[in-house]
């Protein structure tokens, strides 16, 4: 039973939660395919930069650049900033 609502829900999902990603940008007026490939790869990772792959080849180059960059700056900066409050 749970494997047909996963198989028939997460499809119709993903296609909504992305065209919603770039429904919003076009609507505060982010018209760059930098900028908007940039943004959905850092916010939406995986799911957002296959949506802008699909797209055109250059939104998905900026998106998979936004998705690396986002994990090599999370990497590098989330423990100094745990020391920094005092965390570990």
């Amino acid at each position: 039973m749970y494997d047909e609502v996963v198989v028939h829900v997460i499809p119709n999902l993903d296609d909504q939660v992305d065209a919603a990603g770039f429904k919003v940008l076009t609507w505060i007026h982010v018209d760059s395919p930098m900028a908007q490939g940039l943004s959905m790869g850092t916010a939406s990772h995986a799911v957002g930069t296959a949506t802008a792959m699909s797209r055109s080849p250059k939104y998905g180059a900026f998106a998979s650049l936004g998705l690396t960059m986002n994990g090599i700056l999370t990497a590098l900066l989330t423990p100094l900033i745990l020391e920094w409050i005092g965390v570990i």
